[in-house]
């Protein structure tokens, strides 16, 4: 009984020791590229506003270099929920949650003159033209013969 009871203990504390002496990992740092994201290895969820990308470069570095790191959600950013989430060997998670504005633009007719070649400017100065003849005509004839 007592060759029992010793074994438990010496198990249970082999057991104790074990799980004392297991690392765990998390980042050291994190960082996304041409963005600041502030990182702190305690704060596990952050946000930012990106412009046009289609996917973000994520540097980090790990507190051990025997742990993993898993990455989800980095791509095909739409105008609505977008979060990726890095994933550190199960332990820690960080969450990214990635904001896409819209964007809505709206072109005034002074920009779209200047756009065109002096070709097309000269066509729509003839169709103005035209258009002002004809409703000019059309108005005489209204005044004029309709009395």
């Amino acid at each position: 009984m007592k060759k029992n009871i010793l074994f438990i203990i010496l198990m249970f504390s082999f057991i104790i020791k074990i799980n004392a002496t297991e690392k765990i990992n998390y980042l050291e740092s994190l960082s996304i590229e041409n963005y600041e994201l502030n990182f702190k290895k305690d704060v596990y969820e952050y946000d930012i506003t990106i412009d046009e990308e289609e996917m973000l470069n994520i540097n980090y570095e790990l507190s051990d270099d025997n742990a993993y790191v898993s990455i989800t959600g980095n791509g095909n950013f739409n105008s609505s929920e977008n979060v990726i989430v890095i994933n550190v060997n199960n332990d820690y998670k960080y969450k990214i949650n990635v904001h896409k504005p819209i964007k809505v633009s709206y072109i005034t007719n002074d920009e779209i003159i200047q756009e065109m070649s002096n070709h097309e400017k000269d066509i729509l100065k003839l169709l103005i033209v035209t258009v002002s003849s004809i409703v000019v005509v059309y108005m005489s004839y209204l005044f004029f013969y309709k009395k």
